[in-house]
Formats: structure tokens, sequence, C-alpha cells
């Protein structure tokens, strides 16, 4: 991996990998809005926030099939950073087949994005969507706290 000093809005330089930031241009801007993952960790730590990410496949419809985000417990400024990053609140999905819809009331919901993909598509594009779920689920576990919060193919619950 080589890598890309980034200037976070805290003042702290990080590097971060030049593939991921070569995919996704849109992060650079993201870190010079907010606090670097340092920041964030401590923040949440002092909050007493243990944000979660839940990534699972779930059925979204009899030809689409989605990989899906889940994050739990989310605190400022990590819901700053999701929001710019194309996550939106959502209720909490329950299983595979029941994808958490409009959310009612914010402190049972989560912070969502999902990969849609056809049931038909070719294996090889849905190995390579795989991929970016991969790296988004890398590049998000450095604000969390807890290494071990990263869980695949479970749910976020209640």
């Amino acid at each position: 991996m080589s890598g890309v000093e980034v200037l976070y809005a805290c003042g702290h330089k990080q590097v971060a990998d030049s593939g991921l930031l070569a995919r996704r241009g849109d992060l650079i801007d993201v870190a010079s809005a907010n606090p670097c993952t340092d920041c964030c960790r401590r923040i949440a730590e002092e909050a007493g926030a243990f944000p979660a990410v839940f990534v699972n496949v779930q059925r979204i419809s009899d030809e689409m099939s989605a990989f899906v985000l889940e994050l739990t417990e989310v605190y400022s400024p990590l819901d700053e950073i999701l929001a710019q990053t194309g996550y939106a609140r959502s209720a909490r999905s329950l299983d595979e087949l029941t994808p958490g819809g409009v959310v009612d009331e914010y402190a049972d919901s989560v912070w969502r994005k999902e990969f849609w993909f056809s049931l038909s598509t070719d294996p090889l594009h849905v190995l390579a969507l795989m991929e970016l779920v991969k790296e988004e689920t890398g590049w998000l576990s450095g604000y969390l706290p807890d290494a071990g919060a990263v869980h695949y193919l479970d749910f976020p619950g209640l």
C-alpha cells in the first residue's frame, strides 16, 4: 500500500491508502471537513458511544438484492461523515428479508448504505461489489473505538 498524507479539519495529518483515495476522491473532501479518526474515536469514547457496523445481504425485491451496511450508536461527527458519504437514517433491519424502512424515531435508527445488484448479475461483478463493501468497511472501522465492532452476516436487532 502506498500512502498519501491527508490533512483533517482537526489539524492532524494521517496517511491514507492512495488506491482508496483514487477510487473514492470524496473521502479527501470528507477528511478536510471533519476530525481525524483518532480524534473521532476519542470523541466517541468520551461520549460513551460504542458504534458498530453490521454488514449483510438482503433481498430487496424478486429481482434485486443488496449488500447492506448499518451503523448503530453513531455519534457526532461520525453522523456528518456518514451523511457526506451516501448513508441515510433508516429503521433497523430485522433479517435478510426484512430490511429497515422509514425511520419513525431517531433513537432506534441506524445509518444505512446499500450496494444493489440484480440476481442475474455476473458473479464476477458481485465479487467486485463485495470488494467495494470490504473497502467501505475498512475505512469505516477507523472511526470505531472497538476494533471488534464490525459484524458480518449479522443484524443490529433492537
